[in-house]
């Protein structure tokens, strides 16, 4: 019995080690090469973690998002860039021998690590090095890293049927990662809107959602017209103007920012949606500058203000940024354009 036992001991550990040398081998075939930069599903990675000599930004995949640093909600079209670019990226051709060496110093004065994560792993799948770029911009350098140590030869690398420059969109700055969206509502989604002119008072007016097709809006001044004679069709319209609004670009260090955001408001928009929940914005007049198209009026008058851009503050105020009256052009709205004709 002692003996039988024995036997199928040894029978047992003979077949472990078998299935272990077995899962080693496909383990050491699955292993990163220098030339494995390619993910082909990136629907696995949960994490992106870019880190140069000046910052990291690190993006994770939420439920329907991507979040930069925690902080804030990423620019979704620039995520979406960057994981195309994990996905198709392909080896164009080996670094020469003539340009190694230099192209090997260029990693090591300045490079982007890049990092990818599955989800629930602490360790990256995955790790490659984006340096410069060719001199005909036909392909970006790329180093990969085996087993924590950087591979000896670098390559150039493209994605097939694009001619052109990759290390732009490896980029780690907070701020350009950060949604620029203001507005995104349906009319549906939305309960309220008030939109108020501190400098004329007759063009300030806030509308209330009722229902699918009913409307109450009311001037901000006590003579307001009555509620019936609004132009229904004209307030469905306005509504499905906050589908998509988004800013030019955050401005935070600008250093007109305090002396724009203590002068008059050009308008003051909120919009509360089904929940309750309202998202405020604060218009300003941006002075003119040299970036200003406009700059004489038809008679030949300097303008004071920029007709294109505003100034604008979001987020109850604690970001700065432009926006262009060619997007939000169309809710700089006043009360008397919603009133039937008589």
């Amino acid at each position: 019995m002692k003996k039988r036992l024995i036997y199928i001991l040894i029978v047992l550990f003979f077949a472990a080690a078998i299935v272990l040398i077995h899962h080693s081998k496909r383990e050491a075939a699955k292993a990163t090469t220098d030339t494995d930069f390619t993910v082909a599903n990136v629907e696995v990675i949960d994490r992106i973690v870019l880190t140069d000599k000046n910052a990291t930004a690190d993006l994770r995949r939420e439920s329907n998002h991507w979040l930069i640093n925690n902080k804030y909600k990423a620019m979704q079209p620039k995520v979406n860039v960057l994981l195309e670019t994990i996905q198709k990226v392909a080896v164009y051709s080996p670094v020469s021998n003539v340009r190694r060496d230099a192209v090997m110093k260029e990693f090591e004065a300045g490079s982007t690590k890049v990092e990818l994560f599955r989800k629930g792993e602490k360790k990256p799948f995955k790790v490659y090095y984006v340096g410069g770029n060719t001199e005909d911009s036909k392909g970006t350098y790329m180093l990969m890293e085996i087993n924590g140590t950087k591979a000896a030869k670098p390559y150039v690398m493209s994605i097939p049927g694009f001619a052109g420059i990759l290390n732009v969109r490896y980029f780690t700055d907070e701020t350009e990662w950060r949604d620029t969206n203001i507005f995104s509502y349906s009319p549906e989604e939305i309960q309220r809107v008030s939109v108020q002119y501190p400098g004329n008072a007759f063009h300030s007016f806030h509308i209330n959602v009722a229902g699918p097709d009913s409307f109450l809006a009311f001037s901000d001044v006590a003579d307001s017209e009555a509620a019936h004679d609004i132009y229904k069709e004209g307030v469905v319209k306005y509504l499905s103007s906050f589908s998509f609004l988004n800013a030019e670009a955050f401005d935070n260090d600008n250093p007109v920012k305090d002396s724009v955001i203590h002068s008059t408001p050009y308008v003051l928009i909120s919009v509360t949606d089904k929940s309750g929940t309202a998202r405020r914005m604060t218009v300003y007049r941006m002075p003119l500058n040299r970036r200003s198209k406009l700059q004489f009026d038809a008679q030949g008058n300097q303008l004071p203000f920029d007709l294109d851009r505003y100034y604008a503050t979001i987020n109850e105020g604690k970001d700065f940024v432009i926006i262009q009256n060619f997007v939000f052009g169309k809710i700089f709205r006043k009360y008397s354009d919603f009133l039937l004709k008589k």
